[in-house]
């Protein structure tokens, strides 16, 4: 009787048992969530499009942009339902430093797509293919590709279409990339519209580990603030001030910086140095002897035009037709170039050894630092150097901001360093949109 009252027992248990357990043996795998879908890539981020949309509305107003209707939070809101594309959750963007890049943004409802695909084919090129067994769309015009699945839509341009499209269609639930789940949690922390990750090989090689940008907009500019995090100690500080160029009105480049190079001139093994090492035999410049000196001021200007006096030879007939060769001067027009940096003591021997090395030529009384204009030298009375093709030499004063700033198709960047902490670099790019949203140069600038 004792046995058959057990028996019964343990049959009641395990009936239990099942009645627990059976739900969870009978659901049916959720599927991969578009963030398990996500491939690795060099340059990553995540965008809040509508509301992306939204603080860029203020600087197309300003500017008057003629499209700028197409740009608006409605618009784009209202074509991203027409088409099923769930446009209020985050979008995600992939690129390589070869070049290719891809979008990957969720579906809400997948058969509203063929209606955009049947208007695509109406302005473009597009043929349909097959690719590790997904229908892919393939747009000829721009060599790009476009694919979906029930909850989910990627656009595509590069070489690796087969391997993205296996990293997406085969993803596993709850398979989410490190480096995805880095940045998105980034994302949430910053809490910007928009945030860019990398942590790419390249920078590695100088001992930065990962690298964080987000814009920021007001009604004329853009600013791309930044964030590096290294492995190793950051080898400058920031000095508080230091002595540099003017910035004149037709100034398109310009650097000053102001640093303390004290670490990494008593590291050589630090992943910086070797790397500058490298990149700067290229050009033969002594880097190593240029790091025993330099006390921290660099100082580089660039733009508009002066004249100088060039002396060149011209063959004449004399009174009796015989050739005899003159030398004349001329006045010709060459770039506005200056250039400056700071010693720790005064020294002309850093200038014979970059004279050595052919980064530095001489020539009746003037210099060529490679291929720049004719230029005069000057050494100062704090032991820095000034070369410049000026008669004079450009205005210098006291400044506490390095930077560095360019022109490219019209439009003046700036890089700016905020702080140097221990492993930590803050800083910023900066542009205004006002000749990139002029109509004539509008696809000029990129």
């Amino acid at each position: 009787m004792m046995r058959k009252l057990t028996f019964i027992f343990v049959l009641a248990i395990l009936f239990g048992a099942f009645l627990v357990v059976n739900p969870y043996l009978s659901r049916p795998e959720e599927p991969p969530s578009l963030e398990d879908r996500l491939p690795d890539a060099d340059f990553m981020a995540t965008a809040d499009c509508i509301r992306l949309a939204k603080e860029v509305s203020g600087m197309l107003y300003y500017y008057k942009v003629p499209y700028r209707d197409f740009l608006s939070p409605e618009f784009i809101l209202s074509q991203a339902k027409a088409y099923g594309i769930y446009i209020q959750n985050p979008m995600y963007f992939f690129a390589n430093k070869d070049g290719e890049f891809g979008i990957l943004a969720e579906l809400n409802d997948s058969t509203k797509l063929n209606q955009g695909v049947e208007k695509l084919k109406h302005f473009f090129d597009v043929k349909e293919m097959h690719v590790a067994k997904q229908k892919v769309y393939k747009i000829q015009d721009f060599d790009s590709y476009v694919f979906y699945g029930n909850d989910y839509i990627c656009f595509y341009k590069g070489d690796s279409l087969k391997q993205h499209i296996r990293r997406i269609t085969e993803a596993k639930t709850n398979q989410v990339s490190p480096t995805w789940i880095e940045l998105i949690n980034q994302q949430r922390y910053l809490n910007k519209s928009m945030v860019l990750y990398s942590r790419l090989d390249d920078f590695q090689q100088i001992s930065i580990d990962q690298a964080i940008a987000y814009p920021v907009l007001d009604s004329t500019h853009v600013y791309f603030y930044a964030y590096l995090a290294s492995k190793d100690t950051l080898p400058f500080k920031l000095k508080n001030e230091g002595s540099g160029f003017v910035q004149g009105e037709f100034t398109k480049s310009n650097i000053s910086i102001h640093l303390d190079p004290t670490y990494l001139q008593q590291h050589p093994e630090h992943p910086l140095y070797t790397y500058l090492i490298r990149q700067s035999a290229r050009i033969r410049f002594p880097f190593k002897e240029f790091m025993k000196y330099w006390n921290g001021d660099l100082s580089f200007q660039q733009g508009g035009w002066i004249n100088i006096d060039e002396k060149f030879i011209e063959s004449e007939l004399d009174e009796d037709f015989n050739v005899t060769e003159v030398v004349k001067t001329r006045q010709v027009k060459v770039p506005g170039f200056a250039l400056n940096y700071s010693l720790k003591e005064k020294s002309l021997n850093f200038l014979e050894v970059i004279k050595s090395k052919g980064f530095l030529t001489e020539q009746e009384g003037k210099y060529h630092l490679l291929l720049s204009p004719p230029l005069n030298f000057m050494e100062n009375k704090d032991f820095s150097h000034t070369f410049y093709a000026a008669k004079a030499p450009p205005k210098m004063v006291e400044s506490k901001k390095s930077y560095v700033t360019w022109t490219h198709r019209g439009t003046q960047y700036t890089v700016m360093v905020d702080s140097l902490k221990t492993f930590e670099f803050y800083g910023n790019l900066s542009f205004s949109m006002e000749h990139i949203f002029s109509r004539k140069n509008l696809t000029d600038n990129f």
